[in-house]
């Protein structure tokens, strides 16, 4: 078990933990978390642990191996000059540092300051050299209020792809669907293990679709209208994952799918004026969805659904016996 650090996003309070442990858990990665501030995960795990979050990550924005954790940045120097710390690193590489705070006015600190003196030290006891263009090596340090990490960084996530994937650039725009970053997130709370099918019965132009079959998920999407599941398609196919993707045509509170047949649901359900329900109760909606849910699930399947916050969703999940796992507030 190495001790692994992640920068996470802080576009949301609670989705980026929940995300990356849920990628670990979709993996089979066994881990033990040290430290969890808003924006930064340290935990020990396998070193493919690294390399399932780079591949399926939407709030990771980089992550490493951690060299040195202390309870503050003039600590964490003082180690690194009296330990045996940077002994291990190869030889004749060229490095940078880079410093990223976090909890703002919290970090009274000099980031410049900070990257010139680490940088001094690592120059001084060992043989990388300085590039602040094109370095080998990257070592982060990111400063929190309750600690300071340095790392060595393995990956960093290109932000933009998601853009590029933005539901504006499809060839089918319906401006009710979701940024893929968010339905990417999704995809991986539902845990769903490698080669499973993921099914959305309130598919839409086919944002979720889009990032589970991205993913190498095999997708079914449901659509009550036609012109959104013809969509649909012609956005999987843009992307070059109709291969493994089908759509279906139905009232999703008649879902076609057999008594306890379904592993995986990841759905954004029709809320607010941007999304059609067919002039159909919200709140029936709902009822008879999530019952039908409970029917289709198999035993051990995970359903991950965003609804309006003002639909009391407990007392519907607990009603059809089924359990809430985690919750977000989005």
């Amino acid at each position: 078990m190495k001790k692994l650090f992640f920068r996470l996003s802080m576009e949301h309070r609670t989705l980026p933990i929940s995300e990356v442990l849920a990628i670990l858990e979709s993996e089979g990665c066994s881990y033990e978390i040290t430290l969890n501030y808003p924006g930064l995960l340290v935990l020990k795990s396998e070193p493919r642990t690294l390399e399932s979050v780079k591949k399926r990550s939407a709030y990771v924005k980089y992550g490493g191996y951690v060299l040195h954790c202390a309870n503050n940045i003039n600590t964490l120097i003082d180690d690194l000059r009296k330990k045996f710390i940077l002994e291990d690193l190869p030889s004749d590489k060229t490095f940078c540092v880079r410093v990223d705070k976090l909890g703002g006015k919290e970090i009274p600190v000099n980031s410049v300051s900070i990257e010139r003196k680490i940088g001094a030290i690592i120059v001084k006891k060992t043989n990388l050299h300085v590039d602040l263009e094109k370095p080998d090596i990257r070592f982060n340090v990111i400063i929190s209020p309750e600690a300071s990490v340095l790392g060595v960084e393995s990956f960093r996530i290109r932000r933009r792809i998601f853009e590029e994937r933005r539901p504006s650039k499809r060839p089918f725009f319906h401006p009710s669907t979701l940024h893929p970053v968010l339905a990417k997130a999704l995809v991986n709370l539902s845990r769903a293990r490698r080669g499973s099918i993921i099914v959305d019965p309130f598919c839409g132009a086919g944002g979720i679709l889009i990032e589970a079959a991205l993913l190498g998920y095999h997708v079914v999407g449901c659509d009550v209208l036609s012109e959104m599941a013809h969509g649909a398609k012609l956005n999987l196919k843009h992307f070059n994952i109709w291969s493994s993707s089908n759509l279906i045509v139905s009232d999703s509170e008649k879902l076609v799918f057999r008594e306890k047949s379904i592993d995986y649901i990841v759905t954004d359900t029709p809320y607010g004026r941007l999304s059609t329900t067919k002039g159909k109760d919200l709140d029936k909606l709902m009822e008879k969805f999530v019952a039908r849910i409970a029917r289709a699930l198999r035993k051990g399947g995970r359903a991950v659904i965003m609804v309006d916050s003002r639909i009391n969703i407990e007392q519907i999940i607990a009603r059809n016996n089924l359990k809430i796992l985690e919750k977000h507030l989005i």
